[in-house]
């Protein structure tokens, strides 16, 4: 029995899928019960709905110790992939919960019981997660990671570029998507590391057979903003404006909205981390380059992309 966390989320779905394709035996863990619908939708949606009767569900918070020890019983792994994702200073008291004391819990749980984890981490927590508050957390979860090691459980640390996925279109994920989508995208400078939900899935769970204290990075394309929107505007047909967003142009967007912020208590899409990160050019390894992944059969990501594109226009409709 493998136990995924965050099983509502876009990640998670992905996860559930693949194993219950595989015949694995899976437990879902979550949250509310409309996440559960959103993961059935996205089953069905994949031609697989009679494969969703064969998951598991387990309905808790990870800190609710005595459910969590239930949930874990007859499991022989976990993939944790429940985060909070937030560039958002007021929710910094909520990631460290989320991300660093919820997984720590988890680990203790884990050590007691002698089984395996791969945590999905992030690109965000290298360089002990400097670029964000969200990434030292998620840098944080990984040291959690290594204390169980030193106790004993066997484990993967993988760090995903930033994952695009089909059909959670409320999501963050799913927002990219639909704003290169529109009529007519402007993007700004920046550059990064781009992979699928997919591919993550089937590298993570390669990991996850191996289980040997490994931790790798997982990004199938480094490309910019602009060069991911031309790739999109092949597939739909939409113009992308050859004249970027400058960073100073979005400093001052981020600042008009941290003003109207405090009139209406909205949180802010445009904080200082994510205006860094969208004008920041970073390059990562890429899978095909790394020993770990020889053989294993992934879609290229334009591949990858074509579906998940193809997946919005239709459900758009």
């Amino acid at each position: 029995m493998i136990l995924v966390t965050g099983a509502t989320g876009m990640l998670g779905a992905h996860f559930l899928l693949h194993l219950a394709q595989q015949g694995k035996a899976v437990r879902g863990f979550y949250r509310s019960d409309h996440g559960i619908e959103e993961v059935k939708r996205f089953f069905k949606a994949k031609n697989s709905a009679a494969l969703f009767e064969a998951v598991q569900w387990v309905g808790t918070e990870l800190d609710r110790i005595e459910t969590l020890d239930k949930a874990l019983d007859g499991c022989t792994s976990v993939i944790h992939c429940a985060a909070l994702v937030s560039f958002d200073r007021k929710d910094r008291k909520q990631l460290y919960h989320s991300n660093v004391l919820t997984t720590r819990i988890l680990v203790d749980a884990l050590i007691e019981k002698k089984i395996g984890i791969t945590l999905i981490s992030s690109i965000a927590a290298e360089n002990e997660g400097s670029t964000s508050y969200y990434g030292y957390t998620k840098y944080l979860s990984e040291l959690e990671v290594h204390r169980g090691a030193q106790e004993g459980i066997a484990n993967s640390i993988i760090r995903p570029g930033v994952i695009l996925g089909s059909h959670f279109w409320k999501r963050p994920s799913g927002r990219v998507i639909r704003n290169l989508c529109r009529p007519f995208v402007k993007v700004p400078t920046g550059k990064t590391g781009w992979v699928s939900a997919d591919a993550v899935v089937k590298c993570s769970l390669l990991a996850t057979e191996k289980l040997n204290s490994q931790t790798v990075t997982l990004v199938a394309a480094n490309l910019s903003y602009f060069e991911l929107a031309t790739k999109i505007s092949s597939l739909v047909g939409n113009k992308v404006s050859k004249q970027s967003i400058k960073k100073s142009s979005l400093q001052l967007a981020g600042w008009l909205e941290f003003l109207a912020s405090l009139i209406t208590q909205k949180k802010r899409k445009l904080t200082p981390e994510i205006i860094d990160a969208m004008c920041n050019s970073s390059e990562y390894e890429l899978i095909t380059d790394q020993k770990e992944f020889e053989g294993l059969a992934i879609d290229s990501f334009e591949n990858d992309l074509k579906e998940i594109v193809t997946a919005y226009t239709h459900q758009k409709r």
